[in-house]
């Protein structure tokens, strides 16, 4: 999707209404990603009062819950099939674990939830322990590959680190900058209390 070129257009697209909608900063279920919601789902799940400051799984997390109450909310995000647009996963210790994500844009259950709260920790079901690190690992085979279900829609994978404790260190910056070679990629979000920042590519 991309939005329309001109202005009125813009304002004929349904879509681009919807997206203009949710993100206005108003106290209703309709705009659900305004700055009242993401401070009441700081406080309803993580004990965040109005006006401390978001670390990044805590961020990460009010972001994966505000999309699934989208989901459910809303017809226009879902396809064919009454699957949603996307799922929303949080890569808890910012460690991604391939069997979670195949878990999670596999299963029937819609919702994008990766059942884990901020300082949760996946289990991967193969202990690294028990394989030689030079070895494939078992999933990686032909016939798992066959095996392995189509994923049913698209995915943003989230992933909280935090590069400092009270600056940028310089020796992430090569590797920080990388990740936007992916076309992928949407970005990072990050800054310091009352300065938040997010640098999209």
């Amino acid at each position: 999707w991309r939005p329309p070129p001109s202005l009125g257009s813009c304002r004929q697209d349904a879509l681009m209404r919807s997206l203009l909608t949710w993100f206005a900063d108003f106290s209703s279920k309709d705009n659900v990603f305004s700055l009242h919601n993401m401070v009441a789902a700081g406080m309803a799940k993580y004990q965040t009062l109005p006006g401390e400051w978001y670390g990044p799984g805590t961020a990460c997390h009010v972001i994966r819950d505000l999309c699934h109450l989208l989901c459910e909310q809303t017809q226009a995000i879902k396809h064919a099939g009454n699957k949603p647009m996307f799922r929303v996963h949080v890569a808890s210790q910012g460690t991604v674990y391939q069997d979670a994500i195949e878990e999670l844009m596999t299963s029937a259950t819609e919702g994008g939830d990766d059942g884990l709260s901020p300082g949760q920790q996946h289990v991967p079901s193969h202990p690294l322990e028990e394989f030689h690190p030079l070895e494939p690992s078992p999933s990686s085979g032909a016939t798992d590959q066959q095996q392995r279900p189509d994923w049913d829609t698209a995915m943003l994978l989230l992933i909280p680190l935090r590069l400092g404790l009270k600056a940028f260190q310089n020796e992430y910056a090569l590797s920080l900058a990388n990740c936007f070679q992916f076309p992928q990629s949407v970005g990072v979000l990050g800054g310091r209390p009352r300065g938040a920042r997010w640098f999209y590519g």
